[in-house]
């Protein structure tokens, strides 16, 4: 098996006076067929990004929250969730459903599925509260558990009930009570999801 010194060497063999025998020749080229840096290298798959976006706040249509969002990552592979949440009515329970954008669904649904380990998955969250103190405003930083869920829910307004497809928040409030006692409250983070497959080798 040829390697580059022995072709470089072949190489450098050869008369520049036109003096070179077809066998010389021919021996130059066989150890140019035979080099090992010409095996066939096998190529890994191509990386297929993807990148979706809200361009406004989206309404949960029942306490008044917002949902801004960002997701960018590799099929297959990866997934960073950007988002901004902002919490107005904190009296209808801890629970805080948002719809993807109707462009979005069915196509982001199927990624992230093709990702994620589960569909249910826990996080330790950011979370700001502005509130007023002794006549003025503050603001508070808490950091609570929270489960987030992709897929596809239904959601009954005014009597009617349809599925969505987006995502779900199930925030445990400080005070332990399902209820979060401060308005005014601005969640804005990332969480990032790898697939288990590329991550953990299972035969090792």
């Amino acid at each position: 098996m040829s390697t580059r010194p022995i072709v470089e060497a072949a190489i450098a063999a050869i008369e520049d006076n036109g003096n070179n025998t077809a066998v010389e020749v021919r021996d130059v080229l066989t150890k140019l067929l035979d080099y090992t840096e010409n095996d066939e290298i096998t190529t890994p798959p191509p990386l297929l990004p993807f990148a979706f976006a809200t361009t406004g706040p989206i309404d949960d249509g029942r306490t008044g929250a917002t949902l801004q969002y960002s997701f960018r990552g590799f099929e297959g592979m990866y997934a960073n969730f950007t988002f901004q949440i902002n919490i107005v009515d904190t009296s209808k329970q801890n629970i805080f459903t948002f719809e993807f954008l109707e462009s979005h669904g069915e196509e982001l649904l199927g990624i992230l599925e093709a990702i994620l380990p589960t569909d249910n998955m826990r996080f330790a969250m950011p979370i700001q509260v502005t509130t007023e103190v002794d006549g003025g405003t503050r603001e508070f930083s808490f950091v609570i558990p929270v489960n987030i869920a992709f897929g596809e829910d239904e959601i009954t307004d005014g009597g009617t009930t349809r599925t969505i497809r987006g995502v779900r928040f199930d925030m445990d409030w400080p005070s332990g009570e399902g209820e979060f006692p401060i308005s005014n409250s601005v969640v804005y983070t990332s969480v990032s999801f790898h697939s288990d497959e590329r991550i953990i080798d299972i035969d090792q």
